[in-house]
């Protein structure tokens, strides 16, 4: 048996960072009674071109990238492909940043991009 003493989860704490990052975040899109068979956002359109950018300064890559960074292009078709799974699927669901959250209760989903979070619950 080890004499290792078990982390107690309350006392982890986020680090703090030096600088704010910043929130790239929410474009809401109701979902349709009737699936279609590319999402429209509507509203304030969601800044592809800042998730670009940060990508660019993070040299944030993905591996089914052609040349590892996304292009915009390429974010946007992810970012497409996600919301129409969360949809179809009825759940949220996330990769390389990207973050759909499928809200039954309120029938509507939201696009996120996500550079840093800290959760806790217990």
């Amino acid at each position: 048996m080890s004499d290792k003493k078990p982390v107690n989860a309350k006392e982890i704490q986020p680090k703090a960072t030096a600088t704010p990052v910043p929130k790239l975040t929410k474009a809401i899109m109701p979902v349709p009674g009737v699936q279609q068979a590319a999402p429209q956002i509507q509203g304030q359109p969601f800044d592809f071109s800042k998730v670009h950018r940060t990508m660019v300064a993070l040299e944030w890559k993905w591996a089914s990238a052609e040349d590892g960074i996304p292009t915009e292009p390429e974010i946007r078709e992810t970012a497409r492909r996600l919301m129409e799974d969360a949809i179809n699927k009825k759940v949220s669901i996330g990769t390389g940043g990207f973050r759909v959250h499928y809200d039954k209760k309120d029938d509507f989903i939201s696009l996120s991009f996500v550079i840093s979070e800290w959760d806790e619950t217990f």
